[in-house]
């Protein structure tokens, strides 16, 4: 059994802390099966902690964090990377701004590497990943122009 101490400090490393608080049963409270009544991003940030939690050596996230805003997604994914240091971790990611931290990003194209390196090598370096990068950024611009 996982001490109620530790669970609170994993919900807070994932922004649920408060909101699973206010719930009347709190951590006690039924959320439906596969959490029928949590948001997607609630969804997404509760899979999290359950990560968090569990020991595996190997974790693989794909797009763990698309249901997020860009605000929580930053504290989320440095939580993640500070709290997951430890073990492999491959994140698989369309918005560019989520793997900014990591040791090494890998562009695919066609199923195909067609570079590596460090977030910065790969600006400076791969003509392809500017191009995404530029278009992602240009993306997070009209989103928050639309929210």
């Amino acid at each position: 059994m996982i001490p109620k101490e530790e669970i609170l400090k994993v919900l807070e490393e994932v922004k649920l802390k408060e909101f699973i608080l206010s719930l009347a049963k709190g951590l006690d409270t039924e959320v439906g099966e596969r959490g029928i009544t949590l948001s997607g991003g609630e969804r997404q940030r509760l899979a999290l902690a359950r990560v968090f939690l569990n020991k595996s050596k190997i974790i693989i996230l794909d797009e763990a964090t698309s249901a997020l805003d860009n605000i929580t997604e930053e504290f989320v994914m440095s939580n993640i990377i500070r709290h997951l240091a430890d073990r492999t971790l491959i994140i698989i990611a369309h918005r560019l701004n989520t793997i900014r931290n990591v040791d090494k990003i890998y562009a695919l194209k066609d199923a195909k590497v067609i570079s590596s390196g460090t977030f910065d090598e790969m600006i400076e370096n791969s003509p392809y990943f500017h191009e995404l990068w530029n278009a992602n950024r240009n993306e997070d611009a009209r989103q928050c122009l639309i929210t």
